[in-house]
């Protein structure tokens, strides 16, 4: 007799609650961005294709979901300048950990405020 399994894949790093098409448009971004930091309009669709054939036809205010991902990205910020400036850090390993955080959201927030108009009228359409 055979036996089928299913396996799922669970990312607790950042778990908690929020709106599920925010963390939907992250995951597409996330997995359609290339090496330069270009948004790639095939692979982004083709997830978010991927995910309404499961689940339906989407609907959501995009410009609230859009505007939590700079909320989100903020508040990493925020964070990791609190690590930079040895307000929540405990050695010299997480304060640098911390600095490195800042340069890479301030890159991450002027990329997504870049691309942001782009997602918008793609999932408007």
């Amino acid at each position: 007799m055979e036996t089928r399994h299913t396996y799922f894949i669970i990312d607790w790093e950042s778990a908690g609650y929020i709106n599920p098409m925010h963390d939907l448009v992250e995951t597409a971004v996330y997995w359609s961005v290339d090496s330069s930091g270009s948004i790639n309009k095939g692979k982004f669709l083709a997830f978010i294709a991927g995910y309404e054939k499961r689940v339906g036809s989407l609907t959501a205010n995009w410009e609230v979901v859009l505007d939590n991902g700079f909320a989100g990205k903020l508040d990493w910020l925020e964070y990791s300048l609190k690590r930079s400036l040895w307000i929540e850090c405990t050695d010299i390993e997480e304060q640098l950990v911390g600095t490195s955080q800042v340069i890479w959201t301030l890159e991450a927030l002027k990329q997504y405020e870049k691309m942001i108009s782009d997602i918008k009228n793609w999932l408007n359409t």
